[in-house]
């Protein structure tokens, strides 16, 4: 039988009014898929595109008859929502996100549909695609498997800065494919309260089953949207960007849950992520957040099987809305993601260090994301999920848990010596050789203590220096030096 191809293609690095009946059905969409993917990758990072995968099935949909129709329908949420309010509402976030583009955020859809030299599609399906989706749609030699390849892959790269390069192989792509449906999502925003890199640390953060493991953790002392969510048995935290439309929530478990307990209940809830977010306060806080760089390359067959689609798998499928062939069916589903988080903010902010200088100033709440967590990029304005996801192992390798060292402050010394060391490599500014010989210095002095004063703040109330610079340095020396916060 021949087949059809979706792959969907994302990158992160971090009112027009949308029709609630998009937003809603991206909702329970995303929902019931997550479910299905937690159940699959329990002690896995797991990162998806609501929107992205909302939007090449529902390419597929317009193309589907029958009960392959209405499966799909079910499954992305569109029982209730008319054809020509989803279409609309789709076009319109679009082209919304297409005028958004600038330095500070960009956010790009992209959508193509290759087609078989001597696959017969329907000039209707063909019309919808390129008008409503704005889809780029092309033949392609799919005998030829090499180029077919680098044609799909050389797209995939241009859509994605060049972070996904090898969306598909040879051997992915058999000789009864007929169509490959596209879709890639591009998102790139600066913090609106950047982290400052002299503030990152390496810390302590547990693993399941692995136990603890040192990453790099970053740090924001500011006010922040922040709420204990007592349902969910954990904290929301919203950090926006400079578009303050766009936010990154953060669901985390209090110590007496887990990131399970918190999955079955945020995915089982009526409450929406709106009704969540109506609790955010602003509020004083020390927050540790680390610094990541992940994603997931994944076949969706299997969860949407559980979610009813089966028919457009099989014999059964019904694509008289692309084509008269009725031997047609879907062969896969690829989904590849990838999401940087780091310090990055405007240039004015990222060195200033104003962030860390926290001498005077209202008492903090101390907040330390060392835990697997629940993560959104939210378009708070047209309510949609443009990514989501579980981070449950931040570091980018395996590396040895924190309990193989016996004292621990040899490895905070450890640390400082390898920070001294990829410094000395360089050439030293004046500046820089009083920081180095200043926290020489500091490091002496609490030779015996991980952290001076037994606490970030009492270390930072011991800050009292003359000079700005040096109490900055000793402020970051606090943070990397305190794992209580």
């Amino acid at each position: 039988m021949k087949t059809i191809l979706l792959l969907l293609v994302l990158k992160i690095c971090f009112s027009e009014s949308v029709g609630d009946g998009l937003s809603q059905a991206i909702h329970k969409m995303t929902g019931n898929l997550y479910k299905n993917l937690a159940t699959e990758t329990i002690n896995k990072n797991i990162v998806i595109s609501p929107l992205s995968i909302h939007t090449a099935m529902s390419i597929l949909k317009y193309g589907a008859a029958g009960y392959s129709k209405g499966q799909l329908e079910n499954a992305l949420g569109l029982k209730k929502v008319s054809k020509t309010e989803h279409l609309e509402a789709l076009k319109n976030t679009m082209d919304a996100y297409e005028n958004l583009n600038n330095e500070n955020v960009t956010l790009k859809i992209a959508n193509a549909v290759y087609g078989a030299k001597d696959f017969n599609v329907k000039s209707d399906f063909m019309s919808l695609v390129e008008n409503q989706f704005d889809a780029e749609i092309a033949t392609l030699d799919f005998s030829d498997k090499k180029r077919a390849v680098q044609v799909i892959n050389d797209w995939a790269a241009n859509k994605t800065n060049d972070l996904i390069n090898d969306l598909v192989s040879e051997e992915g792509l058999n000789k009864d494919v007929q169509m490959v449906i596209l879709n890639a999502v591009y998102f790139k925003a600066k913090w609106l309260k950047p982290f400052n890199k002299r503030g990152t640390s390496l810390r302590s953060f547990k693993v399941p089953k692995k136990g603890a493991i040192n990453t790099e953790f970053m740090f924001l002392s500011d006010s922040v949207d922040y709420a204990i969510i007592k349902e969910l048995n954990a904290s929301l935290i919203a950090l926006p960007y400079i578009d303050e439309d766009y936010k990154m929530l953060i669901f985390h478990p209090l110590e007496s849950s887990s990131v399970k307990e918190l999955e079955n209940i945020l995915f089982s809830s009526n409450k929406t992520i709106e009704q969540y977010s109506s609790e955010l306060k602003k509020t004083e806080i020390s927050l540790l957040f680390p610094k990541f760089e992940t994603g997931s390359d994944m076949s969706l067959v299997k969860p949407f099987q559980k979610l009813g689609v089966t028919d457009i798998f099989g014999d059964r499928a019904n694509f008289t809305g692309i084509t008269d062939d009725n031997n047609i069916k879907v062969g896969d589903i690829i989904h590849k993601t990838k999401l940087t988080v780091s310090e990055e903010g405007s240039e004015a902010a990222a060195v200033s260090g104003a962030v860390l200088d926290t001498r005077s100033g209202p008492v903090r709440k101390k907040i330390n994301i060392d835990s697997p967590f629940i993560f959104y990029i939210y378009d708070t304005k047209r309510q949609i999920p443009l990514f989501m996801g579980k981070i449950v192992d931040p570091s980018k390798d395996n590396k040895e848990p924190l309990h193989s060292l016996d004292n621990p402050l040899e490895k905070d010394q450890e640390i400082f010596s390898s920070t001294k060391a990829s410094v000395d490599d360089d050439k030293l500014k004046p500046e820089d050789e009083d920081r180095i010989k200043f926290e020489e210095e500091v490091s002496t002095k609490s030779s015996t203590k991980v952290c001076p004063g037994g606490d970030l703040d009492t270390c930072i109330d011991s800050c009292d220096f003359e000079t700005t610079r040096e109490h900055r340095i000793c402020i970051r020396s606090c943070a990397r030096k305190c794992p209580d916060i």
